[in-house]
């Protein structure tokens, strides 16, 4: 596959089908040896491809570009955005994986991430951090 540029439609939906299609592309048999990583982090097959894109290309690129950065904007806010790396390796070849594993994601339908969402969420804490008056 070498470093040839993909659209994500190329694929389908999920890192399972990325996985199909470089197996497919290297002749590789069984997909289920072979394991993906994005930004050092090993990624779960169920997870789709725009979630990975989102929520762990996205913020590793951010931190890298701003080192210094507390918060890290939505994407949707994002300039100069860059294709995402993945890199695929077959499992156990070196012993056990040490990398970080990403098994779950939030969905866009969750919102969790909505400031109202989390002003409701942890609000209580507002009351918890002020000082006890006696």
């Amino acid at each position: 596959m070498g470093k040839s540029n993909y659209m994500s439609s190329q694929f389908g939906k999920t890192m399972a089908d990325v996985r199909v299609k470089i197996c497919k592309e290297t002749n590789t048999a069984e997909p289920e040896l072979v394991e993906l990583l994005v930004d050092n982090k090993l990624v779960n097959m169920d997870l789709t491809v725009k979630q990975v894109y989102e929520q762990v290309h996205w913020p590793a690129l951010f931190k890298q570009r701003n080192p210094d950065a507390y918060d890290i904007p939505s994407i949707e806010e994002a300039t100069g955005l860059t294709p995402m790396v993945i890199v695929y390796r077959l499992m156990g070849i070196d012993g056990e994986a040490t990398e970080d594993r990403v098994e779950t994601l939030l969905d866009g339908s969750e919102g969790d991430m909505d400031p109202a969402n989390i002003q409701k969420k942890y609000g209580f804490t507002e009351i918890l951090s002020k000082p006890f008056n006696s």
